[in-house]
C-alpha cells in the first residue's frame, strides 16, 4: 500500500511544502548562476515509471556550450562544485516530484540512449519512479573505483523488491548524513557509459 498510493501522496505534499520554503533560495541560486555563466537550469529528456520519458530539471553545475558567459574558458566553476557537493543543483526536481514525474527515493534516470539494452529496459528498476536520491547513489563511493554497472542496477533491483517506508527514513538519514558531510556527490553520467560488456 505504501509504495502503491501513500508513497507519492507523501512526497507531493512534501515537495510542496519545501518548495515554498525554499523558493527563495531557488530565486538566488537563479539569479547567481545566470550572472556567473548565464545559462542557470538543465533540462534532459530521461526514462521513468515504465520506461516513460520526462524532462528532468537541475541546476547547472558545469559550465557547456549553451552556458553565455564562459570568461576563464574552464568546465567547472566554484559555484557549481558547492551546489553539487551539497545537493542543492537537486532542488529543481522538486518540480518533478510535484508533476508525479519523480519522487525523492528511488532509482536515480539514466540516459534514454540505455534503453537499447534489455537488461536496463527490463529492470525492475523501471517499476519504481525515480528518485531525487536512492540506494545505490548511496553506495557509489564504495564501489566508484570499481565503475561497475551491475553493482548499482543490483542495488536497484533490491531497493524495488524490499520497498518500505523505513528503508526509505534509512535512505532519508543517509542522505542526509552524506549531505552534511560535504561528501563528493557524483552522477551516474560522470561514470564510464554503461555497456553490454561492463555490464556483465
Amino acid at each position: 500500500m505504501y509504495s502503491v498510493f501513500f508513497k507519492q501522496v507523501i512526497d507531493f505534499y512534501l515537495a510542496l511544502i519545501l518548495f515554498i520554503f525554499f523558493s527563495p533560495f531557488l530565486l538566488i541560486i537563479y539569479l547567481i548562476l545566470y550572472i556567473l555563466i548565464g545559462s542557470p537550469l538543465y533540462f534532459q529528456k530521461r526514462p521513468g515509471y515504465k520506461n516513460k520519458t520526462f524532462t528532468i530539471y537541475k541546476f547547472k553545475t558545469l559550465i557547456d556550450k549553451k552556458c553565455k558567459i564562459n570568461r576563464l574558458n574552464k568546465k567547472t566553476f566554484k559555484f557549481g562544485i558547492f551546489l553539487r557537493k551539497t545537493g542543492m543543483d537537486e532542488l529543481p526536481q522538486l518540480v518533478n516530484i510535484l508533476k508525479g514525474e519523480m519522487v525523492f527515493i528511488g532509482p536515480r534516470p539514466l540516459l534514454i540512449k540505455y534503453l537499447k539494452f534489455k537488461q536496463f529496459k527490463k529492470h525492475p528498476r523501471s517499476k519504481c519512479y525515480p528518485g531525487i536520491t536512492g540506494l545505490a547513489q548511496l553506495q557509489r563511493n564504495k564501489n566508484s573505483k570499481k565503475g561497475k554497472w551491475k553493482t548499482h542496477l543490483d542495488l536497484d533491483k533490491f531497493y524495488y523488491e524490499n520497498l518500505s517506508f523505513f528503508l526509505d527514513l534509512k535512505i532519508y538519514f543517509m542522505t542526509f548524513v552524506k549531505i552534511f558531510l560535504l561528501y563528493e556527490k557524483e552522477d551516474y553520467l560522470s561514470e564510464k557509459p554503461l555497456t553490454r560488456k561492463n555490464y556483465k
